[in-house]
């Protein structure tokens, strides 16, 4: 699995943007009461974790049965345009 680092320089608070990139980025990939559209392997450690951990695929129970805001793409194609 890829990932990319984004610098996202504001102080942390939930109005931040750093949060609002956790919590939209999370509810993105999340696979909880969803298709897993690329679900975990059977060895995967999480498999022993919390029913949200199980569920989403994801090491973070938080957010994980939210939906990602609209625009929240477009906030991403832009942090990344001004890597």
């Amino acid at each position: 699995m890829r990932f990319l680092w984004l610098p996202v320089d504001d102080a942390p608070s939930p109005k931040s943007l750093r949060s609002y990139v956790e919590r939209n980025a999370i509810a993105l990939l999340s696979n909880w009461n969803r298709l897993a559209i690329d679900p975990p392997s059977r060895r995967w450690l999480g498999r022993a974790g919390s029913e949200k951990i199980r569920g989403s695929g994801l090491w973070n129970d938080d957010y994980v049965d939210a939906t990602d805001a609209p625009e929240f793409r477009g906030v991403m194609r832009r942090l990344v345009a001004n890597l």
